[in-house]
């Protein structure tokens, strides 16, 4: 009977280690050639949480059948660090121009519980606390003069006194050293695109890129699956599928805009410093566009569960620190408290 029971859990694990392989290898794959590349890669954490699962019972019960996961689990070793860290932090040289970076988005500055107003003092002291360099903001408000605050309370407060925003957009970048040849490009929604300036810091320049990427736009269908959803029930099925085609349409938005950033990236005269909200996992071709050939801070110095999503659909990592091998990523931390449906992310980085 055992033997049976044994051959049964055997066949599934095969089963699993074939997807898990086709899994790891869908990042590459652009949602505009192979959509559903863009759904797989979504189960790669599942997959790895399940072969640890095969890796303790095959143990338990002394098999050798756990080597087929354990393969799995060193082919998908980089995966594993980009869901879960466990980086100590290091100390900068006298060598290295030590730079102090966050990034945010400020969900309009309104609270996520209420929608009321967040005054600019939340941004502020959160930039005091971890003495920033340089700030990146998106979905910063466009109308009203929170800018103007913003900036004058980030001038008396902290060393960012150099800021760049486009009046008609919602990015914002505060820095502590002169900024120049600063632009920005929207996506055809205008609510998506990205910033790019130039630094100066000491003797030589870095350019800081600021995107947000296509939203998924599926939270609230989401929410409403999970508070009032009846797997009885057609509409609730229905609703499934919607957010299945919002997410396979934002995918292939997002496919378009990261190889254009990719682009700018490859083109830059200099070290590159890639900030902001991708609103797309690290297991993603988006992902896997933008960070090659740059370094992931949380990888590197990240603790914990990479988690930066605080809204109702768990456990995701949207919002990233990527840098030029030229930085030595010292540490990395996401921050807990937010008022926003993300958290900011933070890193200290010498160069």
């Amino acid at each position: 009977m055992k033997t049976k029971l044994y051959q049964l859990i055997y066949r599934v694990q095969l089963l699993l280690a074939l997807l898990t392989l086709a899994a790891f290898y869908a990042p590459s794959v652009s949602p505009n050639d192979f959509w559903p590349a863009a759904f797989l890669s979504l189960l790669i954490p599942v997959l790895l949480v399940a072969h640890i699962g095969f890796v303790l019972w095959w143990l338990l019960h002394s098999r050798y059948y756990l080597l087929v996961s354990l393969a799995c689990l060193v082919a998908g070793w980089g995966h594993l660090q980009r869901i879960a860290g466990w980086g100590f932090p290091t100390e900068p040289t006298a060598q290295e121009a030590s730079i102090s970076v966050m990034s945010f988005n400020v969900h309009g500055l309104r609270h996520t519980s209420d929608n009321s107003n967040v005054p600019v003092d939340e941004i502020v002291g959160s930039a005091a606390a971890r003495n920033c360099d340089v700030l990146c903001l998106q979905e910063f408000p466009r109308s009203g003069n929170r800018m103007e605050q913003l900036s004058a309370r980030l001038a008396e407060s902290t060393r960012l006194r150099h800021h760049y925003s486009d009046p008609n957009g919602n990015f914002a970048l505060f820095s502590a050293f002169p900024i120049s040849n600063p632009q920005t490009q929207y996506f055809p929604n205008r609510s998506n695109g990205y910033q790019q300036a130039d630094l100066r810091i000491g003797d030589r320049n870095i350019r800081v890129i600021n995107a947000h990427l296509q939203t998924n736009a599926v939270t609230r269908i989401a929410d409403k699956i999970a508070s009032e959803g009846d797997f009885k029930e057609k509409q609730t099925w229905l609703d499934i599928r919607g957010v299945m085609g919002r997410f396979r349409r934002s995918a292939r938005q997002r496919a378009l805009q990261s190889e254009e950033i990719a682009r700018l990236i490859a083109g830059s005269p200099h070290p590159v410093l890639l900030c902001g909200d991708f609103n797309d996992t690290p297991y993603s071709y988006t992902y896997h566009t933008l960070a090659n050939g740059l370094r992931d801070a949380f990888a590197a110095k990240g603790r914990g569960l990479g988690i930066t999503y605080a809204g109702r659909i768990p456990a995701l990592r949207i919002d990233y620190i990527l840098a030029d091998p030229q930085f030595r990523i010292h540490d990395h931390r996401i921050e807990k408290k937010s008022f926003s449906d993300h958290r900011a992310v933070w890193s200290r980085l010498g160069l």
